[in-house]
């Protein structure tokens, strides 16, 4: 009945340092909007949210660093903008990686991109690794597209169902 407070707890846990976080839901039912949300609601909190919208992307092949700095170059019209020397300065807020719209990211690029949640994960045992910010990573994808991937054992995976009238009230009471 608290989804918002079940991710913030949730992020806080060691397994989220280790395991994507996987958001499934029909077209419309708020992924994108669960999305910014989570990253308008954290940035308040402990976390550094970048929402990577997977959509967007020119090279949809990268690798998962390479993405977030295509998406934080463009956006900040910075000519360049690196990872490796980003990452480290985030100590104190650790950065969360919303990765939004896998389905749309198997659309544009025609290719299945089944290991991509697997590369999701390195990633996040690369930061560890190299002592860096534990990375949290949150993918979101239409329920159907889940199929063509392969979800880590461990990973969280939340399903987002229509909301109820009951529930549409609480919605536009809370926000």
């Amino acid at each position: 009945t608290d989804l918002g407070h079940f991710l913030i707890s949730y992020l806080s846990s060691p397994m989220s340092a280790e395991h994507p976080i996987v958001i499934l839901g029909h077209p419309g039912s708020g992924k994108s909007l669960l999305s910014l949300m989570l990253a308008s609601t954290l940035m308040k909190a402990a976390y550094s949210p970048f929402i990577i919208p997977l959509r967007s992307l020119t090279n949809p092949d990268g690798a998962i660093f390479g993405q977030i700095e295509e998406v934080l170059s463009r956006e900040t019209m910075e000519k360049e903008v690196s990872w490796a020397l980003l990452h480290p300065t985030l100590r104190d807020r650790p950065p969360l990686v919303i990765l939004d719209g896998f389905d749309e990211l198997l659309q544009a690029s025609g290719n299945t991109h089944r290991d991509y949640l697997q590369r999701v994960k390195l990633f996040q045992e690369q930061a560890l690794e190299l002592d860096r910010p534990p990375v949290r990573a949150i993918v979101t994808s239409r329920s159907t597209m889940i199929g063509k991937a392969d979800v880590p054992r461990e990973s969280l995976v939340i399903r987002l169902e229509p909301f109820d009238s009951k529930q549409q009230e609480q919605w536009i009471a809370t926000w």
